[in-house]
Parts: structure tokens; C-alpha cells; sequence
């Protein structure tokens, strides 16, 4: 296979201003008319017998030179409401997009369906261009992606169009739209490529526009990622997006059929589109068939059926949020339940009630009057839903700030408030800012003024803390002081209780960058469980973190805060808390795990705190990347995408290095690649982290390129099949003991002789994608035989080509981890041939009870021909 980086060819055809369009286009229907007018008054004149003989008036027999008309339509401009589109998306093969504000394109997973209306193009008209223009707002990290637009050749519908079918009751030949010949059409219209955001995109579709113009059928374009090229995401806007001037758009030049004006032609007429006849026989297509299922095994003795219902993220929204691509199970609101949009996604959730001074205040009369009402109609709307009583009640700069013995009354009003409402309710402790010993002090008075006014243990369904490694300092001016109690203890971060006073002993300081501190992290998980195990309303109760993260946006010296710090954070302490256990502090109905389910802080950004999953316009952050390939280890979806990358995802490993005849490094920032064959690179990643009968559908190996020598080249990328090691590798050996065959790993035992994919490099700061999918299934197969590749330069040319490594450091704000080399897979669970057997599938999630039982609510699945496994999580680096 050989792939090849396309140069953008350009925009064919750039439309006018549509004020321009509009003047020419009413300006040839006046002259038109004209014309028209003119032939009228001559045909009654010489019919009614005036003037001099002539001849009868009938059809012209010459042709009048018309000049060419531009239409663009566009959703909503001048009354045009004729676009549908949608994009398919491979991991939910059955769901559609017909209806979102985006569509977006990524090789392999996501292919934009575009339809326009043309049918105000006249019969016949010459069209001289046309070309289909999106608008790209953005990117996951803005490669070069080269992109080929196929015209469609078979009918769909935009709300029902799915990865695996055009419409409700049919199937693709291939599913995405790939039938080559049946689908789409079988070459391109044209190839581009995307190279940038915040502006248009021009694809050449003028053979395409031209053949609707004979009559063919128009079924629109399907957009998808050239093979071979690099694996990114590229955000266009659709059609329903709702606001703006950046809808898709085809802009036409053509020049109107040159033949008499007549009555027919000239005036405006209702144009007649043909409806297929729904009731006659329709032509052979493909047939819907029952297929096998394929189901993961729950993880046993667990309160979650699978790991990644653990992981979860606080949210104030999720409009326009591709929420799905995290496959989280858990979302935390604050003083709402799920709307009917968010129900869909498949999570559960959970909500904080914000009560206390600046809130809802229940333990004043009047306030409690009026607010109650509003939790009486959230508890109705949800019921079964889990409800934790304010929200760092212990911080006395917040809202909601209380004394121990005030948040007991409240949390008393508000408990059985809400059980009386909905016994089937779980009701949870308001999260403090962090567990420490001077948080642990309070919620200890918490409970002893709970006995003391109600004279029984404080009932507590789950119980739950935030996480947020802050520092703790007596409070600064805040609650209307003229000046800080203690200002010579002052710092800010999570400021201590009030009724702690000044007690030096008490304040923590904590840096910016100790934020992101896994060991402090863990130990305070340890600490709070210990002290839940021996207080009576808190032993043996699920424990929920419902804010954890790292909010600093930048380092104390005054540069960004590194995202690859936070996504180890990230990585190690997910982690933990899925596999923490210990029999004498842990929850028992959960295996004696320490902690049962988290929420990352937050989905999208909240005044000037990091850390954040989606950008406010829907595009997903660093962070939010770390975190879906952090789930994507537990195929949560089939197929789903992984990738391995140093610096992601808790993935450490040093992956490669480089050899010559004169030296070797693997320790550069640099991997050299020379076509004179003395520079060759050596690559490998650790997938073993993968069940071994997983399918690989795809896999691609991408490099950026970073500085070069002399010529342009060709790059093929073998396997090899000899183990080396990147500190020991060099020119004749592949450890220090074990030579190559052939110096430069070049013998038939060191490397296959066939090259599993090539790729022509010629371009600085370009990322090059090679095709290593039948290596990848032999990797994950025997994870023992995985010695990677090795990348080689044509021979006979001159050329020597730098590549970033994996030693490449961030150099925030620059981003540089982004470039690192990458390993991107597709893979789905194996799917056996179907038999009639239906096995119950067990799933469920976490229902605490008043008495601190929790149970696994069954639900029987029937699936068909299932094939289970079991997978096994795997800690890197603990």
C-alpha cells in the first residue's frame, strides 16, 4: 500500500457576494422578460394583420448568448430551505445526527451525508462550476487531513440515516456509506485537503452537479478521509445550525439552456419532482439480517457492571457536548435533574442541592416556604434519583457557607424532606473541599450536633467529598469583614472553617503545580475511609468524589500549567480508585473498593478554573481526549477507538530511538529517517493492556515530521521480528548481547521482507500516517511478539528526514506532546455466528439505601449468540 500527502488544489469557482448574485440573477430574469415582452407584441402584430407580410411566428432557429448566472444555496439565505444533512458515526452505528449543529468528519468513524436541493437549476443549463464549501470552526489538533467527496447513489433520510443504514428498514452495502459502486460512486469527485479552522473549505464537485443537470438522480455527497492520511477530527457546521452565515453551501455557475424564449420557459412555473412509487417493486437491496451480539462479562463482585460507569464529570450543560464520546456513566448537576436529551445518553446522574446562606435557607421558616416547593417538584420529576445536601457547606467563602450544628438542622430538614416525598430517593452529605484532617474535625461535629438535636445517628445513604488539593488557610475578607481574622495565615485555595479560629497548626499550603498530585491525592482517599470505618453513620456506605481536578490554569512561576502533569493526574488516580480495595475500610458490597464512582471537574469551562473537557463550542480539550481513551480501554462501545501515545493516558513508555552506522539516540527529540539508508528509525508500543481476541478493524502509526536534507522520499514501514531494546539499540545489535542478522536490521530473522505500508514524505510540519493494521492484529494477538517497526528511506536519493520522537517535552503553551509518534487502533469485541440462544445479560448500577445496604439492580437482556469476556484492568506505573 502506498499513501501520498495531496497538495490543496484550490477553490474552483469562488462564488460572488450574494448581493452580486442577486442583482445578476434578477437582472437576467428582467432582460428575460424583455425579450419575452417583445416576441409577445411582434406575435400579436403580425397576426392581426398589420405591418407587411412576413412569415408565421414559430421557434427561433439561432441561438442568443446568455452570460453566465451564479446560484448559491445555502440553508436559509433567500428562502432556500432545500439542505439536509447529517453525519454517521461507526460507534453508534444506530443512532443519527440529522439534527445537531455539526458535522464532523474523522478517518474511519465519522462521514458528513450532504444534500442540496437543485432542482432551481434550469433544465439544461451549462454548469461551468460547482463547488461544495463548508465551514471548518474546529479541529482535535488541526493535521492536514486529505479528504475525498463521492457522490451518493442512493436514497436517504436525514433524520433516520445511521451508520449502518440511509434510512429506517435498509442497511449500507458497506456500513458508513463505503459500498464502492452501490453507495457511493466508485472514484471521487475530488480530493482536498483541510488544513486549518475558522474558514471555509472548497471541494471541486463540477462532473457531479453536471450529471444532476442531465437528470440524474441527486442523492448528495458523502465526505470521507482519503486513506492514509492523518487521523484527526475535523467540526463543520450543518445546516441546522442556528445561527451564523456558515452553512454548508453549493455555489453553482452555469449558463441557462440556449433555445426560444417561449411561455413555458420564460415564466415562473411549478417545477415537478418524481417521487419514487413506494408501492411498486422495489430493486434487490440489501437485507436487514439479525446478527450475533457481542457482550463484555460484568466485572464480579462489583457494584458497577463495568469500569468506566465509575467515571463521571460535573456538568452545568451539555447543549451542543458530544457527551457520548467519553463513555462516562456518571454526570453531576447542581439544583436540577436530567432533561429529556441528556435521559438519552445513557448515564446516570446525580444532583447537589445548593442550600445555606445565599441559597435556599431551611432552617428559616419563610425561606423554606418558598423553596421547598421547587424540591418537592424536582424530587417528583425524578424519582430514585440521588440528592446530596449542599455543596462545600464547610467553606466559608462560598455560598451555602454553614456552622457544623446549622448544616445538621439543614441537612435534617432536607433529608427527610425529600424521603418523605420519594422513600425510593438516596440522599448524600454535602461534598467539603477536600478530606482532611481539619474537614474530617467538622464533619465529626456535624454529627455529634446531629445526636445531640435529634438524639440518633445522622442518616446518610452515601456519602461523598470533594477532592481538590487547594490549600487550607483561615478565610481571607469574605462574609462582609473589613479584614482577614488571621492575615498573616492567609492563602488562598479552601479556606477552613470559621469555627476553627486562627489555629496556625490547622492551615496546609499547597502549590499551584501539588494540584495535580496523585500520592497526596490517594492518601487522603485512605484517610477518609479509615475515618468512615469507624464512625457508625459513615461505616461500610459507598463513598462518591463529585469533584475532583486540577483548577489551576497556570504554574506558580507563571507559565501554562503542562497538560500532560494533569493527564497523568488523570491516569493515576482513575486508576487507583478502580482498583483500590481493602477489606477493613472498603465498601463490602463493592469488593471493599475504596471509592465507587468520581466526577471530573467539569465538562466545560467555569469562570477561570483548568482542567475542562469540551470547549464552549463543542470541541473536546486535551483533557477531555485523556479521558475518553482512558475509558476506550474497557470497550465500552464496539468498535471503539484507542491510541498509545507517550504522555496520554498513563502511557510512559520511551517507544523509539534511531540507528546509524556512526551512532544511535534514543533519548533526542528527534528521530531520523535517511533515503541513502544509513538513518533508519525503530518504533514500538505496549498494547498488551488489550484483550488478546479483540478484532482490529484498523490501525495507523502517524509521525510528524519536523526538518529535513535534501530530497523528497518514500518511507516504508516494516515489521520486525526480533526483540530490541530502545536504550540498547544500535547499527549491529539489537541489545547489548544480541546482534541484528544484517547490521541496520535489514536481515530476513530481523524485520519482514514485505513492507506493511509507504508513505512519500516531502514536506516540513506535516504528520504522515502509515498503515499498520495487520501488524496491530498480530500484536494484540501475541503481545510477546510485538517488537514494533522499523522505518527506512527509499534508497538511490539524498534525502534525511527528522521526525519527532517521543522524548519531544510539551513546551507548554506549544503543545508539543500532541506530536508525538502515535499509535491509533479500531477495534471492536469478536462477534461468533448467531444462535437461537437468549442469555440474560446482568447490569446495573448503585442504589444505596438509609441503612447503607447497596444492591445490583438486575436487568435481563436476551441477546443472541453472545460471546462474553472478561477485561481485565490494567495499572501502569502503581
Amino acid at each position: 500500500m502506498k499513501a501520498t500527502r495531496q497538495a490543496d488544489s484550490g477553490r474552483a469557482g469562488r462564488a460572488a457576494s450574494p448581493e452580486a448574485e442577486v442583482s445578476h440573477i434578477r437582472g437576467g430574469l428582467v432582460w428575460v422578460g424583455a425579450v419575452f415582452a417583445l416576441l409577445f407584441v411582434v406575435s400579436l402584430f403580425l397576426t392581426s394583420g398589420g405591418g407587411a407580410a412576413a412569415p408565421a411566428f414559430g421557434p427561433r432557429t439561432e441561438s442568443t448568448a446568455l452570460q453566465p448566472v451564479t446560484i448559491t444555496l445555502q440553508q436559509g439565505k433567500s428562502g432556500y430551505l432545500g439542505t439536509s444533512d447529517t453525519y454517521l458515526y461507526a460507534y453508534e452505528p444506530d443512532r443519527n445526527y440529522g439534527l445537531e449543529g455539526a458535522l464532523k468528519l474523522r478517518s474511519g468513524t465519522h462521514h458528513p451525508l450532504v444534500r442540496f436541493d437543485t432542482s432551481s437549476l434550469p433544465a439544461g443549463a451549462e454548469v461551468l462550476t460547482a463547488t461544495l464549501e463548508l465551514y471548518a470552526y474546529d479541529a482535535d489538533r488541526g493535521s492536514e487531513v486529505d479528504v475525498e467527496v463521492y457522490q451518493v447513489l442512493r436514497s436517504w433520510v436525514e433524520t433516520e440515516a445511521t451508520w449502518r443504514g440511509p434510512q429506517s428498514g435498509e442497511i449500507w452495502v458497506e456500513a458508513g456509506c463505503r459500498g464502492s459502486g452501490t453507495d457511493r460512486s466508485a472514484a471521487p469527485s475530488t480530493i482536498q485537503t483541510l488544513d486549518g479552522v475558522g474558514r471555509w473549505h472548497g471541494f471541486d464537485v463540477t462532473d457531479t452537479v453536471r450529471d444532476w443537470a442531465a437528470g440524474g438522480d441527486n442523492y448528495g455527497f458523502v465526505v470521507v478521509p482519503a486513506p492514509g492520511s492523518a487521523v484527526d477530527t475535523y467540526y463543520f457546521r450543518s445546516a441546522d445550525h442556528p445561527t451564523g452565515d456558515q452553512q454548508p453551501r453549493l455555489v453553482i455557475v452555469h449558463v441557462p439552456d440556449s433555445v426560444t424564449p417561449t411561455p413555458t420557459t420564460l415564466l415562473p412555473s411549478a417545477t415537478h419532482t418524481e417521487i419514487p412509487d413506494t408501492t411498486a417493486t422495489p430493486s434487490p437491496s440489501p437485507t436487514l439480517m439479525e446478527t450475533a451480539v457481542s457482550i463484555r462479562t460484568p466485572v464480579p463482585n462489583s457494584v458497577y457492571a463495568y469500569p468506566e460507569q465509575r467515571v463521571g464529570a460535573v456538568a452545568f450543560g451539555t447543549v451542543d457536548l458530544e457527551v457520548s464520546r467519553l463513555h462516562v456513566g456518571l454526570v453531576k448537576l447542581e439544583d436540577r435533574g436530567p432533561r429529556a436529551a441528556e435521559r438519552e445518553l445513557g448515564v446516570d446522574f446525580i444532583t447537589v442541592l445548593r442550600v445555606g446562606p445565599g441559597w435556599c435557607v431551611p432552617t428559616d421558616p419563610a425561606d423554606w416556604q418558598s423553596c421547598q416547593a421547587d424540591i418537592a417538584q424536582l424530587v417528583a420529576a425524578n424519582p430514585g434519583h440521588w440528592w446530596f445536601i449542599g455543596n462545600e457547606p464547610e467553606n466559608p467563602c462560598r455560598p451555602g457557607a454553614m456552622h457544623s450544628s446549622e448544616y445538621a438542622q439543614t441537612y435534617h430538614i432536607v433529608y427527610h424532606f425529600i424521603k418523605g416525598q420519594d422513600p425510593t430517593a438516596k440522599v448524600g452529605i454535602g461534598g467539603v473541599v477536600i478530606p482532611s484532617k481539619a474537614r474530617r474535625d467538622w464533619l465529626d461535629n456535624v454529627l455529634h450536633s446531629y445526636r445531640g438535636l435529634y438524639g440518633e445517628p445522622m442518616p446518610v445513604d452515601v456519602w461523598n467529598i470533594h477532592n481538590l488539593l487547594l490549600s487550607e488557610c483561615p478565610d481571607p475578607l469574605c462574609r462582609g469583614r473589613e479584614q482577614s481574622p488571621c492575615p498573616e495565615l492567609w492563602c488562598s485555595g479552601g479556606y477552613l472553617p470559621p469555627e476553627f479560629g486562627c489555629d496556625p497548626s490547622r492551615r496546609t499550603w499547597r502549590s499551584q503545580e501539588s494540584q495535580a498530585n496523585a500520592t497526596e491525592f490517594k492518601q487522603l482517599i485512605r484517610e477518609f475511609r479509615a475515618w468512615m470505618a469507624t464512625r457508625e453513620e459513615a461505616r461500610d456506605k459507598p463513598l462518591i468524589i463529585t469533584e475532583m481536578g486540577v483548577f489551576a490554569p497556570r504554574t506558580d512561576a507563571g507559565g501554562p500549567f503542562p497538560h500532560e502533569l494533569i493527564n497523568q493526574f488523570m491516569s493515576d488516580t482513575f486508576d487507583f480508585m478502580i482498583n483500590e480495595r481493602d477489606s477493613e475500610i472498603g465498601y463490602s458490597l463493592d469488593d471493599d473498593r475504596l471509592v465507587q464512582a468520581w466526577t471530573w471537574y467539569a465538562l466545560h469551562p467555569t469562570g477561570d478554573f483548568y482542567g475542562y473537557l469540551f470547549e464552549w463550542d463543542g470541541s473536546i480539550t486535551d483533557f477531555g481526549v485523556n479521558l475518553a481513551n482512558y475509558t476506550a480501554r474497557f470497550l465500552p462501545a464496539s468498535p471503539t477507538t484507542i491510541f498509545f501515545q507517550r504522555g496520554w493516558t498513563g502511557y510512559t513508555e520511551d517507544t523509539d530511538t534511531w540507528i546509524a552506522p556512526d551512532g544511535a539516540d534514543d533519548t533526542g527529540f528527534s528521530l531520523l529517517v535517511g533515503s541513502d539508508s544509513n538513518h533508519r528509525a525503530l518504533l514500538k508500543f505496549d498494547v498488551s493492556i488489550l484483550p488478546t481476541n479483540v478484532e482490529v478493524i484498523s490501525a495507523t502509526l502517524s509521525l510528524r515530521s519536523a526538518a529535513h536534507q535534501g530530497d523528497d522520499m518514500t518511507v516504508a514501514c516494516y515489521g520486525l521480528k526480533r526483540p530490541w531494546e530502545v536504550a540498547e539499540a544500535s547499527w549491529t545489535h539489537a541489545t547489548d548481547t544480541t546482534p541484528w542478522e544484517v547490521p541496520g536490521a535489514t536481515g530476513a530473522s530481523d524485520r519482514e521482507v514485505e513492507a506493511a505500508s509507504e508513505v512519500w514524505v516531502d514536506a516540513n510540519d506535516a504528520t504522515y500516517v502509515w498503515d499498520v493494521t495487520h501488524l496491530a492484529r498480530q500484536w494484540v494477538a501475541n503481545p510477546s511478539a510485538n517488537y514494533g517497526v522499523l522505518l527506512e528511506g527509499e534508497a538511490g536519493t539524498a534525502g534525511r528526514w527528522r521526525f519527532i520522537s517521543s522524548d519531544q517535552p510539551e513546551n507548554p503553551p506549544w503543545g508539543f506532546h500532541r506530536l508525538r509518534p502515535k499509535l491509533e487502533l479500531l477495534v471492536r469485541l469478536p462477534e461468533p455466528p448467531p444462535t437461537p440462544t437468549a442469555t440474560p445479560t446482568v447490569t446495573g448500577t448503585l442504589p444505596a439505601t438509609a441503612t447503607g445496604t447497596a444492591t445490583l439492580t438486575p436487568t435481563a437482556t436476551p441477546t443472541v449468540g453472545t460471546t462474553t469476556m472478561y477485561l481485565p484492568i490494567i495499572v501502569k506505573g502503581s
